[in-house]
């Protein structure tokens, strides 16, 4: 584990093994071959995508071709070395320079929002001692608020002062934290979420829009607002062991993918949050872990 917590996965090479024990090793009781549903290239990957749109999340994949060749890459796929996404690749993840090229050619995708309410988010980078991290915020828990405690990107609604999306999450961040983003840098808009149907949502359409902050300082809680608030490195969001399948009260039985950033059972990325996360993290080309063909997600109850 380093410092903050997060675990650290080798980058080095496995080797890939053969023989009669892996075999036996891999293959399930009835002589079907335990294939980790990490895969993501090839036929593999298209096979998971078609079951998956059959409705088949978790789908047997039966044996085509050479038992060995399968048992081999199956042991590689599983081993420590590639099954963690921050080991793909190389323990490394884009700085600054690198997010500012992607977003240079990301073109976020636009809601509809006529006759809808907006609000907006900022998602703010700046440099950390494991490289670029991501501010996160802490809700405080008030009655009758949908967002009540959850983890967030600071922003709210659009005042009739706000121009536009961008200069409302300016404004939510400075009232919020504190933090001023006039003279952060602006990375680019990372698009619009309509709100989910299932908790009366689906009237607000939220935009996203990324900067980064060269020398932030401390922060000045708004605490009608916000209960607290962390920086987390882009690195710990790929690991795997932080992904969870969350679930509260407001959840009932559905359970949503969610990431732990701080203390468990209290600072879980889940719901708009994470689906925003999700889109950063795809374009900066560091995609989240598939949460249906990569591992089984272990339920995280909120507290």
């Amino acid at each position: 584990m380093s410092a903050s917590g997060v675990s650290e996965s080798s980058s080095s090479a496995p080797r890939m093994a053969t023989g009669a024990s892996q075999i036996a090793a891999t293959c399930s009781s009835n002589d079907r071959l335990c294939i980790a549903l990490r895969a993501r290239a090839g036929s593999f990957s298209a096979l998971l995508r078609s079951r998956r749109a059959a409705g088949n999340v978790f789908p047997r994949i039966s044996i085509v071709g050479r038992l060995e060749d399968w048992v081999e890459m199956s042991i590689y796929l599983n081993s420590p070395a590639v099954s963690s996404p921050v080991a793909r690749y190389g323990g490394r993840m884009p700085g600054v320079r690198r997010i500012r090229e992607c977003f240079a050619s990301f073109e976020p995708e636009r809601v509809g929002s006529d006759g809808l309410d907006r609000a907006a988010v900022a998602v703010v980078l700046r440099e950390g001692g494991e490289g670029a991290e991501l501010l996160f915020i802490e809700r405080a828990t008030r009655s009758g608020d949908p967002w009540s405690g959850h983890m967030a990107f600071p922003g709210g609604r659009l005042e009739a002062g706000d121009p536009t999306s961008r200069a409302a999450a300016e404004r939510e961040t400075l009232e919020e934290v504190g933090l001023s983003l006039g003279g952060a840098e602006y990375i680019g808009g990372l698009g619009d979420i309509q709100g989910h149907r299932r908790f009366d949502q689906s009237r607000l359409v939220v935009s996203a829009h990324v900067f980064f902050a060269e020398e932030p300082g401390p922060m000045a809680l708004q605490v009608s607002e916000v209960r607290s608030s962390l920086w987390f490195p882009l690195t710990g969001i790929l690991d795997r062991e932080r992904h969870v399948a969350y679930r509260s009260a407001e959840t009932g039985s559905m359970e949503f993918p969610g990431v732990l950033v701080g203390e468990p059972g209290r600072h879980v990325v889940w719901g708009l949050t994470y689906r925003f996360l999700e889109l950063f993290m795809e374009a900066i080309e560091r995609p989240l872990p598939d949460r249906s063909t990569e591992f089984d997600l272990s339920t995280f109850p909120r507290n």
